[in-house]
């Protein structure tokens, strides 16, 4: 009779230390699974964030335009102005010589 209940207290401490064998091996699956899918949410904001720049960049290159076609279009309407004012003044003078 002791036998057998010291066979029951063997098996009962055996089965509480696999089920906390099991546990801890589950708890430390569950870590693993969360500090795999923590990198993998990383990884995906990476390439969201880098494909976010790359629009971005497009953009303003779109907005902006080619460095020396904006300098060229600047001189371009510099011109235009300065013709503006010169047939202006050469307007201005013809009224004045029909005056006089």
């Amino acid at each position: 009779l002791a036998n057998i209940r010291a066979m029951d207290e063997i098996a009962a401490k055996q089965l509480e230390a696999q089920s906390k064998l099991n546990k801890d091996a589950t708890d430390a699956e569950r870590q693993k699974v969360d500090e795999l899918t923590e990198s993998l949410v990383r990884q995906q904001m990476t390439k969201q964030v880098m494909s976010d720049v790359g629009q971005m960049q497009g953009q303003l290159e779109t907005e902006l335009g080619d460095p020396f076609e904006v300098e060229l279009q600047k001189i371009n309407d510099q011109e235009a102005e300065r013709l503006a004012v010169i047939e202006q003044y050469r307007q201005h003078d013809k009224e004045y010589e029909l005056k006089y």
